[in-house]
């Protein structure tokens, strides 16, 4: 049995009381079933390929399956593995069977955003009056990292690099915000040492008569940075001598 349409007749022979009846012919009309068939959901990550789509079947009779189904429904999407995160539907076009007529349900293809991870590697110890420090932190996408200081005092950002303010020790923070097609990383953090710089501090040199009073000590710095100068220095070091008005005059003896 299958759809179409049927001729059925109906006759009686007769017997020893009555003659034949003329058989009489009606036609029945079989229309096909209605068969659904809708397209599965799918998710995937943004970059990564579209998976299989795939499709279920309502509505057989008679115990059949798919397998009386000579053209099976195509089913497809506009998204390739680079589309854009969102929302794309999952159509199915044509199909033919005998038996059966077919109500075409579409699906949803969501592309989620990809994850992103930062990679940010220890920074080496500098020394106050380094030049910016280039930070070398990477991230798994073809995003910008941005850096930021949580310690401004200390360090702070110019122009992407670590701008150094004072000795100490500062936090660097490197982030990225995602976009449209990538989740936003998880911002990791980095401690640099600013150890301070070595200033050198020599007495000069001075003489007098014996008797004579001392005269006045001084003193000169050498290894200021970033165009400093004495100012910087919130308490000068104490320049003294064990030699008194009194004290005895060095002899110098020559061969």
């Amino acid at each position: 049995m299958k759809s179409g349409t049927a001729t059925i007749r109906a006759e009686q022979g007769g017997d020893n009381n009555y003659l034949p009846a003329t058989a009489v012919s009606q036609n029945m009309i079989i229309n096909k079933a209605v068969l659904t068939v809708t397209a599965d959901n799918k998710e995937k990550i943004y970059l990564d390929p579209v998976p299989a789509l795939t499709s279920q079947y309502s509505g057989f009779v008679y115990g059949e399956n798919a397998s009386v189904i000579q053209t099976p429904p195509v089913i497809s999407t506009v998204a390739t593995a680079n589309s854009d995160a969102g929302n794309y539907d999952i159509i199915l076009t044509g199909g033919v069977a005998t038996n059966y007529t077919f109500i075409l349900q579409k699906g949803n293809l969501e592309i989620q955003r990809r994850p992103q991870t930062i990679t940010f590697p220890a920074i080496a110890p500098v020394t106050y009056g380094a030049a910016d420090i280039t930070p070398a932190a990477t991230v798994n996408s073809p995003l910008a990292i941005r850096y930021v200081s949580a310690t401004p005092d200390v360090a702070t950002i110019v122009n992407g690099k670590i701008h150094i303010v004072k000795a100490g020790t500062a936090t660097i923070r490197a982030e990225q915000d995602g976009n449209n097609n990538y989740l936003p990383a998880a911002p990791v953090s980095r401690d640099v040492v600013i150890n301070k710089a070595k200033l050198i501090v020599t007495a000069d040199n001075k003489e007098k008569v014996y008797l004579d009073p001392i005269p006045a000590l001084t003193f000169q710095y050498a290894g200021f940075v970033n165009g400093e100068n004495a100012s910087v220095i919130q308490t000068p070091p104490v320049i003294g001598t064990l030699a008194t008005l009194n004290s005895p005059p060095a002899i110098t003896t020559s061969r």
